[in-house]
């Protein structure tokens, strides 16, 4: 498209700014995105605003660290894959407390972009519990007395309907009110953000982000957005190619690996899907309708065991991946955790992949058994509500270490 054509009241890819929010004062101002856009995504202008404004030596958990949420051009605009979001601050966990950038999928990227937002600064830090609500230029910050101390289920629950089902909570739990070192911040229910960001979120008394955006996203050329879409879709994420491959052999591919992501085929469902069962089937290369059917995370994480639980595989704004498995499992409920859970990044398989591994036959349960699912959904459930990161499978390795 033209230059010329292009709307000079508009801002394409980027909304053109930036939320700032001081928690000491209670203030809101709003700057320009212009200065950080040649630090491209959103984790380019996160650490640039970090590298800039927070100065070396910063105690973490002190007033002067600030958490930057950031997201990128791409972000919202339908392109797939592009819907995470950087969190950055300090480091609560290393020694030398450098910049940090944690990464989110879930809705809240998207909510924070279609709200008109490049970035949201958090700084200061405020005497009582509060929350952030943001409903597109609308912006308060509000008492969180009532939800201080929950967990992040009943707060999202709470916060949702205390200011409507269609905001975006992204919430601390137990876990970053204590400013535990490994805390993480969990929207959409069980997409988490660790590298410890939580424990700071937690010491501005910053309980959640309750985001509500309604405006639109311009692209320059839409038929170009359109066409990188399809082309990602059908010759890059639905592809059988040497990164991915069906974990089975399949009629129509040449190759296959049983450690792939890739594990839909004949006869494996989504059991407890809305209206009866749905077969995964083979989706082949360059069907873009099917791609969704393909990631039976459940099935991968957990083994067969995990079919008859499977509700369907959900996923992040605008990826076609669908790499999150919603799965209904009442023992765990039962065992102390929830029925309802997700796979939020490694809690959904700690004992299968990790207690086993180190363990072995000291494992009270065995691999890949109806026993070792529900040890996983209610210890995953349990710490997803503390707002808890497990550093990718660490602190299970430190269990069994112990």
């Amino acid at each position: 498209m033209a230059d010329s054509k292009l709307d000079p009241g508009k801002s394409y890819g980027w909304t053109g700014k930036i939320l700032r929010v001081n928690l000491t004062d209670k203030t809101v101002s709003v700057t320009p995105t212009d200065p950080y856009k040649e630090y491209l995504g959103g984790m380019g202008v996160a650490n640039k605003i970090m590298y800039d404004e927070v100065a070396p030596g910063t105690d973490p958990l002190s007033p002067e660290n600030k958490v930057v949420f950031a997201v990128g051009p791409l972000t919202a605009t339908g392109v797939p894959l592009a819907g995470r979001t950087t969190i950055a601050s300090l480091s609560t966990y290393t020694k030398d407390h450098q910049v940090v950038d944690a990464h989110t999928g879930g809705m809240i990227g998207a909510a924070i972009k279609k709200a008109g937002w490049d970035a949201i600064i958090i700084e200061g830090a405020s005497d009582e519990p509060v929350y952030l609500k943001i409903d597109d230029d609308d912006v308060e910050i509000k008492p969180a007395d009532k939800v201080w101390g929950m967990g992040t289920r009943a707060t999202t629950e709470a916060l949702s309907r205390r200011e409507g089902t269609d905001f975006c909570v992204a919430t601390i739990g137990p876990a970053g009110e204590n400013l535990l070192p490994y805390a993480c911040i969990i929207n959409s229910r069980n997409h988490s953000a660790g590298a410890g960001t939580a424990s700071v979120l937690g010491s501005k008394k910053l309980k959640a982000l309750v985001v509500r955006g309604t405006q639109p996203i311009y692209v320059a050329d839409p038929q170009a957005v359109a066409d990188l879409s399809d082309y990602m879709l059908r010759e890059i994420v639905g592809s059988n190619n040497n990164h991915v491959v069906p974990s089975t052999q399949q009629e129509w591919a040449e190759y296959f690996d049983k450690g792939s992501r890739w594990t839909a085929q004949k006869g494996l469902t989504w059991a407890l899907a809305e209206g009866g069962p749905i077969e995964t089937g083979e989706p082949k290369p360059g069907e873009i309708n099917t791609v969704g059917y393909r990631c039976m995370k459940s099935f991968k994480d957990e083994g067969p065991e995990a079919e008859k639980y499977t509700i369907k595989m959900d996923g992040c704004h605008s990826c076609p991946i669908h790499c999150y498995s919603d799965m209904r499992v009442p023992a765990s409920a039962a065992n102390g955790g929830y029925e309802i859970t997700g796979n939020t990044c490694v809690p959904n398989f700690p004992f299968t992949n990790y207690m086993i591994g180190i363990l072995g036959d000291k494992t009270p349960v065995a691999a890949a058994s109806e026993d070792a699912l529900v040890w996983d959904q209610v210890t995953g459930s349990v710490m997803d509500d503390l707002g808890l990161w497990c550093n990718y499978g660490q602190i299970y390795r430190d269990i069994a270490h112990c």
